[in-house]
């Protein structure tokens, strides 16, 4: 067995419970717009429509995150390169959203909500470093890899509060 396979081997179960968590995370996001789902077909509401999908995105991030590490024998190219793919991805739309965000919130008067935005953003761009990283051939990595999951699940879950509430009437959210 390798190093990465034997590292691997030893965060199965933290990969399985964020993965199970996050999964689960995206049906009661599900439920959450569908209670505010006027609020959400309104187009002075895009700010809100682009959070909700950012908060999407960062539960559905981890889930995949989570379905490659059990995938067994996976070479350090064959998890790295995903990954960084993943990271990328997740920081171009993050900032395309935020960037669309920040225009709804301009035409409404509203708050800070684009701010919500930089930590999943910056956990992207973690995964995409740790992924290089991964690729060069350095597994211990994959440690720094465990703060970006809990921060983005954690992002995530305090967004999708956010998005439970009735989000039209939370002011500077």
């Amino acid at each position: 067995m390798t190093d990465l396979a034997q590292t691997i081997g030893e965060w199965e179960t933290f990969y399985l419970l964020t993965g199970t968590a996050a999964a689960t995370l995206i049906g009661l996001l599900f439920v959450a717009v569908s209670i505010h789902i006027d609020t959400f077909h309104k187009e002075a509401y895009g700010d809100l429509q682009q959070f909700a999908a950012l908060t999407f995105n960062s539960f559905f991030y981890v889930l995949v995150m989570a379905l490659l590490f059990l995938i067994p024998g996976l070479s350090a190219l064959g998890l790295g390169l995903p990954l960084l793919l993943l990271g990328l991805a997740g920081v171009v739309n993050g900032l395309w959203q935020q960037r669309r965000a920040r225009r709804f919130q301009v035409q409404r008067g509203r708050g800070h909500l684009t701010g919500r935005f930089v930590l999943p953003i910056l956990c992207q761009l973690g995964m995409a470093v740790v992924a290089a990283l991964l690729i060069a051939g350095v597994t211990d990595a994959l440690y720094a890899l465990t703060i970006v999951v809990v921060l983005l699940l954690a992002s995530a879950v305090v967004n999708a509060w956010t998005v439970l509430m009735r989000p039209e009437d939370v002011p500077n959210v």
